[in-house]
């Protein structure tokens, strides 16, 4: 994959790995983020595209996929279709409009995703957790207790 896109795209830079000081130069200084990963499932790398305003190129797999169709900050395209991917930077090299659409979204939804955010998302997705959690032992004591009712236990109700 990586020798048609430098054929194709010759004035791409392909960094590969990057981390530290590098890696932000790098975000901040880029237009368009290419990620054909299928394997990213948290999407770390595509938030800190989009926090940078770079919109996104992404695989249609897992988190990546998720950020950019709630962000509106990109484009999805098939896992391993190089056509896909090709053409979905090509748009937005061409189409002036399409990338700062692109931009504006992904800009207004990195803004919502601070930590204080996702760390208070967290605990209410827990919070309810552990409520259906006891909700459901409850149920599961009375159904048992029913259960043994119509089976003509002993049980006795008062």
């Amino acid at each position: 994959m990586r020798i048609l896109f430098l054929y194709r795209m010759p004035n791409a830079h392909f960094t590969g790995y990057l981390q530290g000081a590098k890696l932000s130069r790098v975000y901040a200084s880029s237009d368009i983020l290419l990620f054909p990963s299928t394997t990213e499932t948290f999407g770390n790398v595509v938030l800190e595209a989009l926090y940078s305003g770079a919109p996104a190129v992404v695989s249609d797999i897992d988190g990546c996929r998720e950020i950019v169709e709630k962000s509106g900050g990109g484009i999805v395209a098939k896992a391993g279709n190089v056509y896909q991917f090709y053409h979905g930077c090509k748009q937005l090299v061409e189409n002036r409009w399409l990338y700062e659409k692109f931009r504006t979204k992904s800009l207004e939804y990195v803004k919502k995703r601070t930590w204080p955010r996702i760390n208070a998302s967290v605990i209410t997705e827990y919070q309810q957790m552990a409520k259906d959690r006891v909700g459901q032992k409850e149920k599961d004591r009375f159904t048992t207790t029913n259960e043994k009712l119509e089976l003509g236990s002993p049980l006795t109700v008062q």
